[in-house]
């Protein structure tokens, strides 16, 4: 990481760097470039300069609101348990289990779930496992309100929603289809793993956008 308006970490020196190879630049850029001696790209992020992996990890812990500074802290640490520098995604990983541990309730764990999923994806891993445990959180949340009265399980149905017209051929036939809440618990329907949409070379499974919803008669969400 350098920043613009410092130089490098660490130094004085009004110098601009580039976050991977740290050649001085000749001016700070102000969008996404290519740094002219290693070709490695150099992104912007409020007034710091950023490697392409650092990059999609400030991002993701700005979207899962966790400071900056658990994200360094998370990396240095696993620099001292490893020989080599740590990689950032790995860093990213760590906070987002921890932000997902200390979170109050099931809609804090969905959304952090989501965010894992997204992040798996960008770098192309497995995303199934942590979009699976999203939609579980809203069966758990669901099964709280039961718990309280507000919902009776017993008789409502879960229902598939999908993207309609822009969903796969594979995810369109969901549309509609209901289950009861041990029903997706035991066979957890979603997301579904025969998905194929934004599916290339680097995902093994696509990009499933269907959700659950309590089906309005019986139940409510």
């Amino acid at each position: 990481m350098t920043t613009v308006h410092e130089g490098v970490l660490g130094s004085s020196m009004p110098a601009i760097g580039c976050p991977s190879c740290g050649v001085e630049l000749a001016r700070a850029p102000t969008r996404r470039v290519l740094c002219h001696a290693c070709g490695q790209p150099i992104l912007v992020r409020k007034g710091h300069l950023f490697t392409e992996d650092e990059a999609r990890a400030v991002d993701i812990c700005r979207r899962a609101a966790i400071p900056l500074d658990k994200l360094w802290a998370a990396r240095a640490a696993l620099s001292r348990e490893g020989s080599l520098k740590a990689d950032d995604g790995d860093a990213a990983w760590r906070v987002l289990n921890e932000a997902v541990a200390a979170a109050p309730d099931h809609y804090s764990r969905r959304m952090l779930y989501f965010l894992m999923a997204r992040f798996a994806w960008v770098r192309g891993g497995d995303h199934v496992t942590s979009a699976r445990l999203s939609h579980q959180m809203q069966l758990d949340e669901w099964k709280t309100a039961a718990d309280s009265g507000l919902v009776d399980l017993s008789r409502a149905r879960i229902e598939v929603v999908t993207a309609r017209e822009s969903s796969c051929l594979q995810c369109r036939r969901l549309e509609g289809v209901s289950f009861t809440y041990a029903e997706c618990v035991i066979k957890q329907p979603l997301p579904a793993t025969d998905c194929t949409y934004d599916r290339d070379s680097r995902h093994v499974h696509g990009w499933c956008r269907c959700v659950y919803g309590l089906h309005p008669l019986t139940g409510r969400g």
